[in-house]
């Protein structure tokens, strides 16, 4: 690859960023991989984008100490905007990006940065099968960051390429919604005060669930310091969710149930019951080392399937399917759909159709009307 420009006019360099020398582009890129070797925010976020926007506010913070902020204070505004499990992502994007359009070679000695951010896009495409929005989202952070006069990844051949790739990419198989039934048996086998704290602790998981809405990684994070009790219902407080990217809690409702299958008083019995430890679903590990973490959203997948066979249940249910089967089950009772999304965070209807089963039930009549 002999040039290359991104936002500007071609620069000679190997660097896929434009408005400096090449020399300055290549450093910038050896930051860039550099950076990308570990996870998460800290000294490899810092370091991914040394050359970038962050990096000159920085400057200009430090040179005017009673006009600015702190750099550090800066630093840390905009990279908040992201939460860490999203730029750890982005970065793994970035990583793949630059070592790609460092080996790219280009005969007519020019590279077109909105080119570049699709022909990445179709590789990407091509890598996985699938789409590539994330991908994209990955690039367009990347360029904002980098100080890019006008971003390569929002060009219309890269929005294109995205959407070529979203309509090429296969059908999402989606997993099957545990049902109320099911629910029940695997409540009245798998919760109260009777049983071990292994089986009544994954008893409570599911119940958490179905009964919350939660996606898994939600449910293993919380904390009895998170849990509070009314008359009516338990108040959990998130504090990680898949959608969340300012690090909010956010607080979910369960109400309470008369009939016998309430996941507020199983809720209620197993505080009782769990040791004294901050987490609310602890490891339960006799190695010091783990005894204090959390469960792992692995170890609820594992037990999940000993939950299925103890109970006689041949589908193939996943933890996604108690969140899928709650959503199916208050459809069907006719909670209005925009509070099914409320209560699972669901953002789009796109993300929600796919949690709830299609039945006649919730068609009301809808495939029936002459």
């Amino acid at each position: 690859m002999k040039s290359a420009h991104f936002g500007g006019r071609p620069r000679v360099g190997r660097g896929p960023t434009g408005g400096g020398g090449g020399g300055r582009q290549r450093t910038r890129q050896r930051r860039l991989s550099a950076g990308q070797r570990g996870e998460g925010r800290g000294a490899s976020g810092q370091s991914a984008l040394a050359d970038s926007k962050i990096a000159q506010l920085s400057h200009l913070a430090a040179e005017n100490p009673n006009l600015s902020p702190p750099p550090s204070q800066v630093q840390e505004l905009i990279q908040s905007s992201k939460a860490d499990r999203t730029v750890a992502a982005y970065l793994a994007v970035i990583t793949r990006f630059v070592a790609w359009h460092q080996a790219m070679d280009c005969s007519d000695g020019a590279l077109d940065g909105s080119a570049a951010a699709a022909l990445f896009l179709a590789q990407e495409h091509s890598r996985t099968k699938g789409k590539t929005e994330g991908a994209r989202a990955a690039l367009i952070w990347y360029f904002d960051l980098l100080g890019c006069q006008a971003n390569p990844a929002r060009a219309p051949i890269a929005v294109a390429m995205a959407q070529g790739a979203q309509r090429r990419a296969p059908p999402v198989v989606h997993h099957e919604k545990v049902m109320g039934e099911e629910m029940k048996l695997i409540y009245s086998r798998f919760t109260g005060p009777n049983l071990s704290l292994i089986d009544h602790r994954i008893g409570t998981v599911l119940s958490l669930l179905f009964g919350a809405f939660l996606q898994v990684s939600e449910v293993v994070a919380l904390r009895k310091d998170g849990i509070s009790f009314d008359s009516g219902r338990v108040w959990l407080a998130i504090r990680r969710s898949k959608t969340d990217q300012l690090g909010k809690p956010e607080r979910r409702p369960i109400a309470r149930s008369d009939g016998a299958y309430c996941a507020v008083a199983n809720l209620e019995k197993w505080i009782a019951r769990v040791p004294r430890l901050a987490s609310l679903f602890p490891c339960l590990s006799t190695a010091t080392s783990t005894a204090n973490k959390p469960m792992s959203a692995d170890s609820v997948r594992a037990e999940l399937q000993r939950v299925l066979q103890a109970c006689g249940i041949a589908r193939l249910l996943t933890p996604h399917s108690f969140q899928g089967g709650a959503a199916t089950m208050a459809v069907e009772k006719g909670v209005p759909v925009r509070a099914v999304m409320a209560m699972g965070h669901w953002q789009s209807p796109g993300g929600f159709a796919p949690y709830v089963a299609l039945n006649a039930k919730i068609l009301a009549g809808a495939d029936n009307l002459l």
